[in-house]
């Protein structure tokens, strides 16, 4: 296994001699509280060497700079300023990710004995267009890693960044040193009160303004906690801000007689959630749930039902009442955080909205802001300096557990069992050295057990200009992490919004992906801002690659069918490839 791994460093962070039992009697025995450090210089010099990731991911970050929107972390003001420190070097960025889980049963009579606080390190997502460009061998770069954000979640990030760990405190925000009496009633972020490096000082010599002491990670040249400019949409929203909405908003509405939670829960069980949410359906809705401002939700089942619950009950509330309208604006503010990409406008519109929302909340539920309305008043900036938060949310980072639990389950000692875990991942790292990762070869995996028959299969072979190529059909398929289905829908916005309805999932030659869809020309916005309705009637087929049907300049790369003709170039590039037929 030589080169594969490296020497692990074991750390004591806690000794005691505290009493114990040990063969009936009672003696004092020395215990140690130890971390695993792994070999993070090792790690991310061979994972870039061996899977040759280092010249993509530079032309990827470079992809970047005349982009006008903001996209990528790279993009931003807060990766601008870390830049400029090393000048004609090449900089990397990564990413950490802290948080604690259980790996016993957490039911069971020892859920909290063995509680482990994993930090986990990511970099930048690549496309696959990206991934297909080889680095020249034998040749050495000196790269330099530097942390871009620290990631977690609320108690995890002000533990680990040294502010206040209590949100009942004074001052709880790691952004700014607003007092909790202020942020009861704050709509929107003063600048005055943000966190500087300067005021930082101040405030942790004298233990002061939410900060607990000096945090050891300003000893990194390109990092201070204050321009940690993160907060997780997951958990602020999904587990926090939408439960404290939809308590107030579904008990307004059933005191105002709209509908009554029978109905609610009615409406909800029997939804048509389409197959992309049906594993995604939260439990009934029970009064004491109401009163105690919490939904029996998890934050995907509460994002799901956060988006369709304007639809589940909007014929039953007036357009014009305040509380509906509220509704409508929280959903927007949801639509847009959820987003992949922004503009400048975009996010004064969101800061707007924000704005509007909570002076709102406070006047029609006569309710103060908690802190995770608070948070929510930064995030504008946040996205300013960071880019969308989306790319950053706990989701992908929590799904890494699983792999450490499964891990504990078949371990039956619980003796200094973080090394026992970590020698684990080191070798499924190594592993994932040696055999190279998949995603460097395929851009999209078909499966022979979803094969079908097609009736468009002849349409298609006159389209491509060959009746004697091969053409497979598939039901579904998997390309660039994403599942596509037939018959599911796809919604493209580009200046307007363009719906699809997938025909066939079409395979030429083994190797090329093309896609055949309805596309619906007759689309107009419902009262729902999550809604749409479009004539079935106004339609036209589309042959495209995946690519061309997400690209930005859709209408300049279509081409048209005139009475059984095709007007296209006979070497037909498949990565544009749009054709429609009228």
């Amino acid at each position: 296994m030589n080169g594969y791994v490296n020497t692990l460093k074991e750390v004591t962070i806690n000794h005691e001699v505290p009493p114990i039992h040990r063969t009936g009697n009672l003696v004092n025995q020395e215990v140690k509280t130890k971390s695993i450090v792994m070999p993070l210089k090792f790690q991310m010099k061979s994972f870039f060497e061996r899977n040759n990731l280092l010249q993509p991911t530079l032309d990827y970050m470079k992809s970047f700079q005349n982009n006008d929107k903001l996209t990528n972390f790279v993009q931003e003001e807060l990766w601008k300023e870390k830049n400029q420190l090393y000048p004609n070097k090449i900089v990397l960025p990564y990413f950490l990710y802290i948080d604690d889980f259980e790996i016993n049963n957490p039911l069971g009579s020892h859920s909290t004995k063995h509680s482990i606080c994993n930090i986990y390190y990511s970099f930048l997502a690549l496309s696959i267009e990206e991934i297909e460009t080889e680095n020249d061998k034998n040749v050495i770069f000196s790269v330099h890693f530097i942390l871009g954000l620290v990631i977690g979640d609320n108690l995890g990030l002000n533990s680990f960044l040294n502010f206040n760990k209590s949100f009942s405190s004074h001052f709880f925000c790691r952004f700014c040193r607003a007092s909790k009496e202020d942020t009861h009633k704050l709509s929107s972020e003063k600048n005055e009160l943000i966190r500087t490096t300067a005021n930082y000082e101040i405030d942790a010599l004298n233990a002061n303004f939410g900060v607990a002491k000096n945090s050891q990670l300003n000893s990194i040249p390109s990092f201070h906690v204050v321009n940690n400019y993160y907060a997780d949409v997951m958990h602020n929203l999904f587990e926090g801000i939408c439960h404290y909405i939809f308590c107030h908003i579904i008990d307004y509405f059933i005191s105002m007689k709209y509908f009554d939670l029978d109905t609610l829960n009615d409406r909800k069980q029997n939804f048509e959630y389409g197959p992309t949410e049906i594993d995604n359906i939260s439990f009934k809705i029970e009064p004491h749930h109401l009163k105690k401002w919490k939904l029996k939700m998890s934050a995907r089942e509460m994002m799901t039902f956060t988006l369709y619950f304007p639809i589940m009950i909007g014929d039953l509330v007036p357009l014009d009442d305040p509380v509906w309208n509220f509704l409508l604006n929280v959903i927007e503010i949801v639509d847009m955080l959820l987003c992949f990409e922004f503009d400048i406008l975009n996010i004064s519109i969101l800061e707007k909205k924000i704005e509007k929302h909570n002076n709102d909340y406070i006047t029609l539920f006569n309710d103060t802001l908690k802190p995770k309305y608070h948070n929510l008043t930064h995030y504008p900036k946040l996205i300013r300096k960071s880019g969308p938060l989306r790319k950053f949310w706990c989701f992908k980072y929590e799904a890494k557990h699983r792999q450490f639990k499964i891990y504990s389950r078949i371990i039956t000692s619980r003796k200094n069992i973080c090394l026992t875990l970590t020698k684990k991942y080191e070798l499924k790292f190594a592993h994932q050295l040696i055999i190279g990762t998949n995603f460097l070869k395929l851009h999209f995996n078909p499966n022979i057990k979803h094969k079908t028959l097609s009736n468009y299969k002849n349409i298609i072979s006159k389209i491509l200009h060959n009746t004697e190529i091969s053409i497979e059909f598939y039901s579904q398929v998997q390309h660039n992490g994403i599942e596509y289905k037939k018959d599911n829908y796809l919604v493209v916005y580009n200046n307007d919004v363009l719906f699809y309805k997938m025909l066939e999932i079409v395979v030429v030659e083994e190797k090329t992906l093309l896609f055949f869809w309805f596309t619906f020309t007759d689309c107009t916005r419902s009262n729902s801002p999550t809604s749409y309705l479009f004539n079935k009637d106004c339609k036209r087929k589309t042959l495209t690659a995946p690519k061309g049907i997400l690209q930005d300049d859709l209408a300049s790369s279509t081409y048209y069918l005139h009475k059984n003709r095709v007007i296209l170039n006979q070497n037909v590039n498949f990565t544009n490839y749009i054709m429609q037929i009228i």
